[in-house]
């Protein structure tokens, strides 16, 4: 690991991570798929709800961190229908039956044909995943799609997502994929800029849960 200077969070190297990957042939099993489980959780629950038993700082937080950001990753379109900024408002249990995906369709996803799970471990710990299958949208049908980035909540900002997303590029050029598309939320959205994502489609405005399709060259 290494750090750009006091105070600064380390960033972990390639070396520093074991990456894992699941497919048809190696699906995963049920332990991995619940700690799987368990960190998109994690992920999801801090990027989009805020537990705390002061409804006031909840209010501000909510507002403040959560509220404008996505109504800025939503543009305008998204801000005036409301749909697009809701990602940091959202109840629990909107979360876990809309944005997550159980260990038995994670079990379930990696026996289908095409289809690679990656996990990244530290110390025997899952601290990250990623996702790729062959599209089966009809705007990109030649392309892949990414799914399932989460990263466990104290290891964010280390690059763990960076080496996964490397880790699934290399896969992809030797399958010879040259594109990729992937579906988000407004709330993500900023932190995927980085990577080359453009946006594609703004979805937010014709669902119940705000979704933006977003490409990239491979």
């Amino acid at each position: 690991m290494q750090g750009k200077g006091s105070g600064t969070i380390m960033r972990y190297e390639p070396e520093d991570l074991d990456i894992d990957t699941f497919s048809e042939t190696h699906p995963l099993d049920p332990a991995t798929a619940e700690e799987i489980y368990r960190v998109s959780r994690a992920a999801v629950e801090h990027s989009v709800v805020l537990k705390s038993s002061v409804p006031l700082l909840v209010f501000l937080h909510r507002i403040l961190i959560k509220f404008l950001p996505s109504a800025l990753a939503a543009g305008w379109k998204g801000f005036v229908t409301g749909r697009g900024i809701l990602t940091g408002v959202y109840p629990w249990k909107f979360v876990r039956k809309n944005m997550l995906t159980p260990p038995e369709k994670l079990m379930e996803f990696t026996r289908r044909p095409g289809n690679y799970f990656f996990v990244a471990r530290r110390g025997g710990r899952i601290v990250g995943s990623l996702s790729l299958n062959p599209s089966q949208n009809e705007t990109f049908p030649h392309a892949v799609e990414f799914g399932h980035l989460y990263v466990s909540p104290p290891e964010q900002g280390r690059g763990v997502a960076r080496i996964l997303d490397d880790s699934r590029l290399a896969l992809c050029r030797e399958l010879g994929f040259r594109e990729a598309f992937a579906v988000t939320n407004p709330h993500a959205w900023p932190k995927l800029i980085h990577f080359g994502w453009r946006i594609s489609e703004d979805l937010s405005s014709d669902r119940r849960v705000p979704k933006l399709i977003i490409h990239r060259k491979l």
